[in-house]
């Protein structure tokens, strides 16, 4: 059964994702209910964190950053 916290967020998958190390954007919209394209424009507006490259066509969201930008809310 999903859980929401107390803005309405479903928390489960965090419990899962904070053993992840790095998290493609598929998981990050999937937690956040948002489409890859929303995804993006709140990188570029610095809503949310910007990506680690980790190679040429890799880019990825290391799990602390994400847990610091979720604690920052």
């Amino acid at each position: 059964m999903k859980k929401k916290d107390d803005k309405g967020n479903v928390s489960h998958l965090w419990g899962i994702l904070e053993d992840v190390r790095y998290v493609r954007n598929k998981e990050v919209c999937a937690y956040l209910g948002i489409s890859r394209a929303s995804l993006h424009r709140w990188v570029k507006a610095g809503i949310f964190p910007a990506p680690e490259t980790l190679g040429p066509n890799t880019k990825a969201w290391h799990m602390d950053t994400l847990l610091k930008w979720r604690a920052d809310l």
